[in-house]
């Protein structure tokens, strides 16, 4: 796998700094390899994950993404150091745009009892408002993930020779990842 860090900007600009790094990076990106774990306002509250997103286009998130998820909150069973759980966001994240050109992606936040991030477009979200246990079940919640997505997807990605007629193995691996519910 290639790993992008992307701080993309403009999220609340309809994700315009997401749409203009996908735009300038189409060529590199492979749909077969590529995974989007998009982090967003994980600063307090407990973790979830989407199962779907968007305002007026609602988009499903990746279903192997959101089955992966769900076995880490139930392996997480009565530890409940993540206490994640699915949500139904219906604003657009970064992952709506990876969505909208195929990408398996999935969004990964915080929220508070409420529903909502904590302190969400007041002048109360400060640096000095982030509750550093959030962080860190996000952060933890976040690098199971991506060891799961290595374990279980990143194999079967693997350059491979095809014996004829058979599909080289990333192609059989995103006929797995592309399938929706």
């Amino acid at each position: 796998f290639d790993l992008h860090v992307v701080l993309t900007g403009g999220e609340e600009a309809g994700a315009q700094g997401m749409r203009a790094w996908l735009r300038r990076h189409r060529k590199e990106l492979d749909r077969e390899t590529t995974v989007v774990v998009n982090v967003d306002e994980v600063g307090a509250g407990t973790v979830r994950w989407t199962s779907g997103e968007g305002a007026l286009a609602a988009r499903r998130s990746h279903r192997q993404l959101v089955e992966l998820c769900e076995q880490i909150a139930e392996d997480d069973g009565a530890d409940g150091r993540f206490a994640a759980r699915p949500i139904k966001s219906r604003a657009n994240s970064d992952a709506h745009p990876a969505r909208g050109r195929r990408f398996p992606a999935v969004s990964i936040r915080c929220v508070g009892p409420l529903g909502h991030a904590p302190d969400h477009h007041q002048p109360t979200d400060t640096p000095a408002r982030l509750d550093e246990h959030s962080l860190e079940r996000a952060a933890g919640f976040c690098a199971e993930l991506i060891e799961r997505v290595d374990g279980q997807i990143g194999p079967e990605l693997a350059p491979a020779q095809a014996s004829s007629g058979e599909r080289p193995a990333a192609a059989r691996a995103w006929s797995r990842l592309s399938k929706w519910r």
